[in-house]
């Protein structure tokens, strides 16, 4: 029997908050989190953060130690060279200093603290927590615990690793509305002892300020400001009016917005049988489960849930796209195909299907309504197939490029992208923001070869061929010509 766990998908902005909810549930186990060739491990143990090893570059103990000015980098990198973990490194570097193990290990927990907070400036990934349900804290010498205090490690997380230009893009986003003060968020703000020039800000969140009456009245201390109220508003500990409290029970980062559709039950006659069955279905979403949803028991084999799904599919997919159907009947269509994907996904694959089954039988396993809420009607889900009921409105995107608010233009453009990856005026878009934030991140995204891909298809296209000229010309190293110039 595999260990009881949760996943979703990841994306660094939301960090926090997944480190928040974990420490609110006392958890204990292993966070696994792979996003853009970056791997992570974190480990828990009754809510208190443990350990982590990652493979980000920036995190290695020999930075910690090359920063504080133990020994020089070149020293540092060839000791690293020769020791096969950081415990022989740590010995080793005690031996040529003469200082004793004890006093260098702030500097290894510096880097332990470095790697668990680098992940909030990683692309898109996934994450999954496999817990450990019988470690406790019971019996645990606390002196035996590293001091990973969470408050601490979330400050220094974006203190460090969030640029301040990029951090007051995302607050200063237009029509976000005021500022609340979110659970926990005076404890936080009290772990931190906030120096004096900035007491004022637990108050200023309570009165429902917006984001620039709170930075022009702490005006002498933007540069902590800034990266102090961008984490508590990532981590939930506030929040502003228009966007929400930060998802935290799963945190899970595909669309929120919640699918609210009322369909007037269609006359028997004359209503083709897709329709009718897309009805009754989303009639029982709250009763239904997976396996309710494809028709089957719950001992149905893989194959048979390949079967399933693939007719569900057939039958709902062109609802999508039928002129007969109203919006709302298309809205329904595409959302319960995607809750077949996922569906598909969940009972094919024997570790989640094993965990689905042990959740089912208690009575926690998510309904079919459950299912959609997580999946925010299904965008970002490349295995289906999606047609645009109408053309994409890229209007407010385009206020924002130009404006230079990249971050909010990709907070926008994030789930077209996903929903619709070969819309060449979404992928146009896309790359030239991915390649406007590439110098602050790295998105897991090639803007050249995505404008490629666009271009080889459709030569012409005036956004594309602009954006790529751009690119190429700021580019040190550009890239051999692509087949569509070269066809030309």
């Amino acid at each position: 029997m595999s260990a009881p766990s949760q996943e979703g998908r990841y994306a660094g902005a939301h960090h926090l908050a997944l480190l928040v909810h974990l420490h609110r549930q006392e958890a204990s186990g292993t966070l696994e989190i792979r996003a853009g060739g970056r791997e992570a491990l974190i480990v828990w143990l009754g809510g208190q953060l443990l350990w982590a090893e990652t493979n980000d570059p920036g995190t290695r103990a020999t930075r910690a130690l090359g920063a504080a000015g133990v020994l020089d980098r070149a020293t540092l990198a060839e000791l690293a060279r020769s020791c096969e973990d950081e415990d022989t490194l740590m010995e080793r570097v005690a031996e040529a200093t003469g200082q004793p193990r004890r006093q260098l290990e702030a500097h290894r927990l510096a880097s332990v603290r470095a790697r668990i907070g680098a992940g909030v400036l990683w692309p898109q990934g996934q994450w999954r927590f496999v817990a450990a349900p019988g470690a406790r804290l019971d019996g645990v010498d606390p002196r035996l615990l590293p001091d990973l205090e969470l408050v601490g490690v979330c400050w220094e997380a974006a203190r460090a690793w969030v640029p301040l230009n990029v951090a007051r893009a995302e607050l200063q986003q237009p029509a976000l509305g005021p500022w609340r003060a979110g659970p926990g968020c005076d404890e936080a703000l009290a772990r931190l002892r906030l120096p004096p020039s900035m007491r004022a800000l637990p108050e200023l969140l309570r009165q429902d300020n917006d984001t620039d009456t709170i930075l022009n009245e702490l005006d002498a201390s933007l540069g902590e400001t800034i990266p102090l109220l961008w984490m508590l508003e990532r981590a939930g500990w506030a929040w502003r009016a228009e966007r929400g409290p930060t998802p935290v029970s799963p945190p899970d980062t595909s669309p929120q917005s919640a699918l609210n559709v009322h369909l007037t039950a269609p006359a028997q006659g004359g209503v083709p049988a897709p329709r009718r069955s897309l009805h009754e279905r989303w009639q029982r979403r709250h009763k239904d489960d997976l396996y309710d949803l494809l028709g089957l028991r719950p001992f149905a084999s893989a194959g048979s849930v390949e079967r399933a799904a693939k007719d569900r599919l057939a039958e709902w997919q062109p609802v999508e796209s039928d002129p007969a159907a109203t919006p709302d009947e298309r809205r329904v269509a595409a959302a319960l195909c995607a809750a077949v994907v996922a569906a598909r996904r969940t009972l094919t694959d024997e570790a989640r299907r094993e965990d689905y089954d042990r959740e089912r039988k208690t009575g926690a396993a998510p309904s079919v309504a459950g299912l959609l809420q997580r999946l925010g009607e299904g965008a970002g889900l490349p295995e289906r197939l999606v047609v645009p009921a109408a053309s994409l409105d890229l209007g407010p995107v385009r206020q924002r490029v130009q404006r230079e608010d990249f971050i909010g233009a990709l907070n926008l453009l994030e789930p077209m992208f996903e929903a619709f990856p070969d819309e060449p005026d979404v992928a146009a878009e896309y790359a030239w923001v991915i390649w406007n934030l590439s110098e602050h991140a790295d998105y897991g995204v090639d803007p050249a070869a995505l404008l490629q891909r666009v271009l080889s298809r459709d030569p012409t296209h005036p956004r594309a061929r602009s954006v790529w000229e751009r690119v190429s010309a700021a580019t040190p190293a550009a890239p051999s010509a692509p087949s569509w110039r070269r066809s030309r």
